[in-house]
């Protein structure tokens, strides 16, 4: 009979558990920036870039969106 509330209380636990973060994480895309610029780019290689003097940042391309456009040469 002690095992059986054991296992009750596990599978209770279970079922009710709930990771410490309960949001799904979801990936976004990551896209680069300079400071400085007015566009975003797809890949931290583009050529776009190369010249770059200013750091080179990643940010998530739904915050991108809103403040610059697409590079012409990442986005043909």
């Amino acid at each position: 009979m002690k095992q059986f509330f054991k296992l009750l209380l596990v599978v209770v636990a279970l079922l009710f558990w709930q990771p410490r973060d309960s949001q799904i994480a979801v990936s976004e895309t990551m896209v680069y920036i300079v400071s400085t610029g007015k566009v975003y780019h797809a890949t931290k290689t583009c050529k776009g870039l190369s010249n770059a003097t200013h750091p080179i940042q990643a940010i998530p391309l739904s915050q991108a969106q809103k403040i610059r456009r697409a590079c012409k040469i990442c986005y043909k």
